[in-house]
């Protein structure tokens, strides 16, 4: 069974319409590279660490994106500032958790943010996912590691903690806690260098931020940012050209709106 066309077309559409604001709270490695991305997608980013104004950028945005790429000992209360205001405000905030389970001090701080209950989506790989879930996954520095069973991952997580959750890899799973979907597509040239994955995590954060649909918003995301790497790698050469030609082609797609999402879509009983 897909999921209805109409609804992932809404979402997508969206962002064209709306040209959403995303707050970023996101890593120094691939920070410039989300604002040209979110950009490219049709929104508008801002990115501040600044615990004096995350609460009011995080009231002011359409949605928020906590990337935990690259802690410090004031991230977590920077970020639960961030969150407990963008919740008061009705705002959605995503999350990457990136390297969750590669320490105990990312893992604790990713664990007291969701604790908060404000999170509406968490999207991470598919090791970071198992791990969060309770697998017997593992993560090497910040990369994808191991990852048991995704499907029911996601699935666990989503009901566990009340939200949408997506884990990524060759296939992209997501689930809202009662059904779960598989999403077909991509490259794997995104593997290629750092920071695709953070990429992904602005498009999703734009696109449920502008659609007020955290599942449709998350599954229209993922069929686009799969779409596009496959239509960059068509083109490149490399992960260098790559880069270019996946901005590039996002930004056809964001201006188009006109491309099939649904066939990439099939519900799954984990």
């Amino acid at each position: 069974m897909t999921f209805p066309g109409k609804r992932l077309k809404d979402a997508w559409d969206a962002l064209r319409e709306r040209r959403p604001l995303v707050y970023h709270l996101t890593n120094g490695v691939a920070m410039a590279e989300q604002a040209h991305v979110t950009l490219a997608a049709g929104a508008s980013p801002v990115m501040s660490l600044c615990a004096e104004e995350s609460e009011a950028f995080a009231r002011a945005a359409d949605a928020v994106l906590i990337n935990t790429g690259t802690p410090s000992l004031a991230s977590g209360e920077i970020w639960e500032k961030a969150a407990l205001a963008a919740k008061e405000s009705g705002r959605p905030v995503i999350l990457d958790p990136v390297g969750f389970g590669a320490t105990g001090f990312r893992s604790r701080l990713i664990r007291s943010l969701l604790d908060t209950r404000c999170i509406t989506a968490v999207k991470g790989n598919a090791s970071e996912i198992c791990l969060l879930a309770g697998q017997a996954g593992s993560v090497r520095g910040v990369d994808r590691g191991l990852s048991p069973d995704p499907a029911r991952a996601v699935l666990a997580v989503a009901r566990r903690e009340k939200l949408v959750a997506a884990a990524t890899g060759k296939t992209d799973w997501v689930s809202d806690g009662e059904r779960t979907w598989a999403v077909e597509g991509g490259s794997p040239m995104l593997e290629s260098f750092s920071g695709s994955g953070c990429w992904l995590g602005s498009v999703i954060a734009a696109c449920v931020g502008a659609s007020g649909d955290p599942v449709g918003g998350t599954l229209a995301a993922l069929c686009a940012f799969d779409a596009a790497a496959e239509e960059a790698a068509s083109f490149s050469q490399g992960p260098g050209s790559f880069r270019a030609h996946f901005l590039d082609a996002l930004h056809r797609l964001a201006q188009s709106g006109a491309f099939p999402m649904a066939e990439r879509i099939r519900e799954v009983t984990p």
